[in-house]
């Protein structure tokens, strides 16, 4: 992660999932370009590996994503492995905080949406 040894658990929120996902060699799709795939301590977090998927949009979309979109979009504490984490650690202005209150709100809305039916992806792995 951007600074593992970090002192002071993550409180900041994160964008790269907001606008990046990175797949492996080996197709295994990860939320941040600060989880390896050949880390044993980062295995946990593949979200999928994109051949299953209908397509990359679909990895996008997929649960797990929005589930860590909307842990990262607000400030708090953060899990593992971001919990650590102190690449683009920072405040945001008080626009900035609303607009991701707003952001929140959507995500929420469409984790409530998928019900039962989950994209492929979001059947082979949960994040812990």
């Amino acid at each position: 992660m951007g600074n593992v040894g970090n002192a002071q658990p993550r409180q900041a929120p994160c964008e790269r999932p907001f606008h990046t996902f990175v797949v492996s060699r080996g197709g295994d799709v990860v939320p941040c370009c600060q989880i390896f795939v050949d880390r044993p301590e980062h295995r946990p977090y593949i979200v999928g590996n994109l051949f299953d998927f209908d397509d990359i949009f679909t990895v996008f979309t997929c649960r797990t994503m929005a589930e860590w979109r909307l842990e990262l979009v607000d400030f708090g504490p953060k899990r593992e492995p971001c919990r650590t984490c102190s690449d683009g650690d920072f405040q945001g202005s008080p626009e900035e905080i609303d607009l991701r209150k707003r952001i929140k709100e959507l995500i929420t809305a469409q984790l409530a949406g998928y019900g039962r039916a989950l994209p492929v992806g979001d059947r082979l792995r949960k994040r812990p």
